[in-house]
C-alpha cells in the first residue's frame, strides 16, 4: 500500500478505503461489530498512497479485552489486484472480440463460448453450453474434429493444432471455420479440455 508502519498506526482503516466503498465496507463490517457473526470476509477496494486502486480480500475477527469488551479487530488483507485486473481484462476481451473463443471438455462438450457466438452463428451462449461440438459440424467434417479432440486429449504436452471445417449456424446454414485447438491441462498435467 506504499505506507510506512508509522504512517498507518493509529489511523482508522477506512482512511485507506476507496471513497466509493466506505459505506459498503461499513455495512459489511457492522454485523461483526454487532456480534451477529464471528468473522467478516469480503472483497473491497483500497487506495495506495500514490492513488493506485487495490482490490483486497478482507478477513477480520473481533479482539476482546479481559472484561469481554471489544478491544479491536485482527485479520488479514489479501491483495487480489493482479487477478482482478486480469479477470476484468479477459472479460473485456472475451465480450468484445469478433473471433469465437470456446472451451470444451475432453469429450467435446462446450463449457464456455464467448458472446461473439451470437454474431457469428446466431446461437446465444446458453444455447450451446453442454452441447457437443461434433453435433454442430458438417457430417463430412466430423472425423476431422474428432481427430483433433483425440490428438489433443492424448497428448502428454501442451499441443496446438489448426483445422478447417464447416459449422452449422442457427439458421441451419454451414459456414467455414478455421480453429486453433490447444490442450488444456490441470496442475497435475492431466488433460482437462
Amino acid at each position: 500500500m506504499e505506507y510506512s508502519v508509522e504512517e498507518s498506526i493509529g489511523k482508522p482503516f477506512f482512511n485507506f478505503l476507496h471513497k466509493d466503498d466506505i459505506q459498503r465496507n461499513f455495512e459489511l463490517f457492522q454485523p461483526l461489530i454487532a456480534g451477529e457473526k464471528s468473522y467478516c470476509s469480503h472483497d473491497i477496494r483500497y487506495v495506495s498512497q500514490s492513488g493506485k486502486v487495490k482490490y483486497i480480500r478482507v478477513y477480520a475477527v473481533l479482539l476482546f479485552n479481559e472484561k469481554d469488551e471489544i478491544a479491536g479487530t485482527s485479520g488479514s488483507l489479501h491483495d487480489l489486484t493482479d487477478e482482478t485486473e486480469s479477470r476484468e481484462m479477459y472479460k473485456l476481451l472475451s465480450d468484445n472480440i469478433r473471433d469465437l473463443i470456446t472451451m470444451h471438455d475432453i469429450d467435446g462438450n462446450i463449457i464456455y463460448a464467448s458472446p461473439s457466438i451470437e454474431t457469428i452463428s446466431g446461437y446465444k451462449v446458453n444455447d450451446l453450453i453442454g452441447k457437443n461440438i461434433r453435433n454442430l459440424v458438417h457430417p463430412e467434417d466430423q472425423q476431422t474434429v474428432l481427430d483433433l479432440f483425440l490428438k489433443l486429449s492424448n497428448s502428454s504436452d501442451e499441443w496446438e493444432q489448426r483445422i478447417t471445417y464447416r459449422f452449422r449456424s442457427k439458421d441451419e446454414a454451414y459456414h467455414w471455420f478455421e480453429t486453433n485447438g490447444k490442450t488444456l491441462k490441470d496442475r497435475d498435467g492431466k488433460t482437462t479440455g
